[in-house]
């Protein structure tokens, strides 16, 4: 007989009632995200109040079944009347009732914010959390509804609802955690059609991870799973290890700076063999680069700048930025040469020069005709080029100069004709 009596105790202490939203004000209903378990003979309930300055809130949370069952009423749209009673009721009726019959529910648990001037205009109870919110009035969510926590040892520790987008679906992941030795732990929430399937598509080992499409659904559907792979024998314990997917991590390796239009060579580096490769400077992907290696041609305005290596692995992704510049060089005339073809009468200039930022380059020439370069001397856009079509010592003969400066400075060379 003692014996009975334990087994009964421990059936009883173990026993647990419906999930229900728990909340003591709130606008409506369904704006409640809490979630808690309420004991074997308890029900979910909802409370509409009216407060003196006529704002109504809502208190949810749990209340014995016997409570639930002779109290539900309503005063919510039609006046006083009773949505359900089961037994013999007072003859006496109306608001003052009704408020002594709210304040003796909520005597219960006294956590609410009603006031004794506050008015209930409705109690009503439900069996499970779904059809609570939309009790007393409160419009029904037409929203996926998920539990939402991160890295809990069990479903049940998890307390919060969220709502997902018309695109997500409900999600759980039982992994192990890195920083806590491979321990399995739950992460809940909502996630995007293709994130899930990319997710769903790895092959697990050890613990689970799944979508689902029905509110609540992530609550149950890595049941069952075992949380550790163990074999054991008479005189020894084997555990299994697994590999944990990760973002993989990422370095670029190559120079910050080169000298102006030389070339450069960036290399993408992960800790782990990757899917894919992608690059972008400045935020522009560039279409043309998918491997670890990206070949800047010709280093200039136009490719300086961020420069992002993303590595793409089973759907996670981890980057690295690496900022490209010009040296900068004071203006420097390399060469300056002369060529005067004794037959045409054709002289040629050739003026080679470097320097970064672009330096700014001049021709100058002093002669017996004077200070000012010959009118006939043509110079081309670059100013690197010059010609005279047809010779004349008297009025060509002198030195000519080509001088390169920018901002950190220059030099220039001369030549002389004749």
């Amino acid at each position: 007989m003692l014996l009975l009596l334990l087994l009964l105790c421990v059936h009883h202490a173990s026993a647990e009632g419906p999930m229900c939203y728990k909340c003591d004000d709130v606008a409506q209903a369904s704006d409640c995200t809490n979630i808690v378990t309420c004991g074997a003979h308890e029900e979910c309930f909802v409370q509409r109040f009216i407060a003196s300055n006529l704002r109504q809130y809502f208190k949810l949370g749990c209340l014995q079944t016997d409570v639930c069952t002779h109290n539900q009423e309503s005063l919510f749209g039609f006046g006083f009347q009773t949505v359900q009673t089961v037994g013999k009721r007072s003859q006496d009726s109306g608001p003052e009732v009704s408020k002594k019959m709210a304040r003796d529910v909520t005597s219960i648990n006294r956590k609410s914010r009603e006031t004794d001037e506050d008015m209930v205009l409705c109690l009503e109870c439900s069996d499970d959390k779904q059809t609570q919110i939309s009790k007393c009035g409160s419009p029904p969510t037409t929203s996926r509804r998920c539990f939402k926590c991160d890295n809990v040892a069990s479903p049940k520790e998890c307390e919060a609802i969220v709502e997902c987008g018309i695109d997500e679906s409900c999600f759980v992941a039982l992994q192990p955690l890195p920083i806590h030795n491979g321990k399995l732990a739950y992460t809940m929430g909502c996630q995007r059609a293709p994130t899930c399937k990319t997710l769903m598509s790895v092959q697990h080992s050890i613990g689970c991870i799944e979508c689902c499409s029905d509110s609540y659904c992530n609550f149950k559907v890595c049941d069952g799973i075992n949380a550790t792979k163990t074999t054991t024998t008479s005189t020894t314990v084997a555990t299994s290890t697994v590999a944990v997917i990760h973002r993989p991590v990422v370095t670029i390796v190559g120079p910050v700076s080169a000298d102006y239009n030389t070339s450069m060579t960036l290399t993408c580096q992960t800790d782990v063999v990757v899917d894919s490769y992608l690059w972008a400077l400045d935020g522009h992907q560039l279409t043309t680069a998918h491997s670890s290696t990206l070949a800047i041609p010709a280093l200039n305005a136009n490719s300086t700048g961020t420069y992002r290596c993303t590595a793409i692995k089973s759907g996670l992704s981890g980057y690295a930025d690496h900022k490209v510049h010009i040296n900068t060089k004071p203006g420097h005339v390399i060469s300056f040469s002369k060529l005067k073809d004794p037959q045409s009468g054709v002289v040629t200039f050739a003026c080679v020069f470097e320097g970064y930022p672009p330096p700014r380059i001049d021709w100058s020439f002093a002669g017996a005709s004077g200070t000012d370069l010959p009118t006939d001397v043509q110079i081309d856009a670059a100013r690197s080029f010059g010609i005279i079509y047809t010779y004349n010592s008297g009025l060509h003969d002198g030195n000519y100069k080509c001088a390169a400066r920018n901002y950190f400075g220059g030099d220039s060379q001369t030549v002389s004709l004749p």
